[in-house]
């Protein structure tokens, strides 16, 4: 039991100085860097707050309760009905079992897409601290998470079927909506232009594959005094690299990848595309890490350069 705590002990350590020296490295190499990071923050928060505002969530369900209150029925029973009955044709004058399915499927819409905008706020933070942290191949997964949220995100503004499907908590919702929505997903973010940073994360993150553990391996001689000799040993690095220029390069991708889903969401969603003071917001995160970029160009340039000179070869 001691053993087991002293690996705990250690860990915990390792993480602490990773993320100390990682925020110190970008901060030397750029002392605005961490403040750009911020503010890549308190942009979802303001495209969260565009959002609740402009879709007018509470008139549509303050109409349907006037409209259950006319008709002296519960809103939870429409609702029930709504979710059991299959709607044929529709009834002369008022019909209350559509109007009860229309606003559950509007509402969940509306939830559903409030739940994935909160994420991708959420997750870019996990994402970053993991970063902080040294951990590369973690980091880099959030990527694939996020491409996919944003994609349904913007597909659940019409698809309301689809967003009540993904809100449901039973055992078989979740490959019923792999199967009734992957494909539509995946064309969604192939369309955004996020396909490439889907299957990079897969590659390196979702699956157990070489790419996501070679950088987190390290060879080398350990000595084994109980034993009395030493031995070659291949082990876990508390880190996934110990090259500066690496994780800068995984530090500005990371902030660019959710710059460009901070301006596909003031492009794309219905609700943020007319907020005047949103379109300012995308230009000033670009134009920050732009120059972020010039300030990390001399230290990563080389990298890339021998990275582009290796497939070539």
């Amino acid at each position: 039991m001691s053993a087991a705590r002293s690996f705990i002990t250690e860990f915990i350590a390792a993480e602490r100085q990773n993320i100390e020296v990682g925020m110190e490295l970008v901060k030397r190499t750029y002392p605005a860097a961490l403040d750009i990071a911020d503010s890549v923050a308190a942009a979802f928060d303001t495209l969260t707050t565009a959002f609740g505002k402009n879709a007018q969530i509470r008139q549509k369900t303050t109409a349907f309760d006037q409209w259950c209150s006319s008709a002296g029925v519960p809103p939870e029973e429409l609702l029930r009905l709504s979710q059991k009955a299959t709607l044929i044709g529709r009834a002369e004058g008022l019909d209350l079992a559509v109007l009860a399915n229309e606003a559950d499927q509007e509402v969940s819409s509306f939830a559903a897409r409030a739940c994935l905008l909160l994420r991708l706020r959420r997750d870019y933070l996990f994402g970053l601290t993991d970063l902080l942290k040294n951990r590369l191949v973690s980091a880099t997964g959030y990527l694939r998470i996020q491409s996919e949220s944003l994609a349904m995100f913007l597909l659940f503004a019409n698809d309301r079927e689809g967003a009540v499907l993904w809100l449901r908590p039973d055992r078989d919702a979740g490959s019923k909506f792999y199967r009734r929505r992957h494909k539509a997903v995946r064309g969604e973010m192939s369309s955004l232009g996020l396909d490439s940073y889907y299957q990079r994360a897969s590659a390196i993150s979702l699956h157990s594959r070489v790419a996501g553990l070679a950088l987190a391996l390290a060879v080398g001689k350990k000595d084994v005094s109980q034993q009395g000799d030493s031995m070659e040993i291949a082990r876990l690095s508390y880190m996934d690299t110990a090259d500066p220029r690496i994780f800068l390069l995984a530090f500005l991708d990371f902030l660019r990848f959710h710059e460009r889903l901070i301006t596909l969401l003031i492009d794309r969603a219905e609700e943020m595309r007319n907020e005047a003071q949103l379109q300012p917001l995308s230009a000033s995160l670009k134009a920050s890490l732009d120059q972020m970029a010039s300030a990390f160009r001399p230290v990563i340039t080389p990298l890339v350069r021998s990275e582009k000179q290796r497939k070539r070869t």
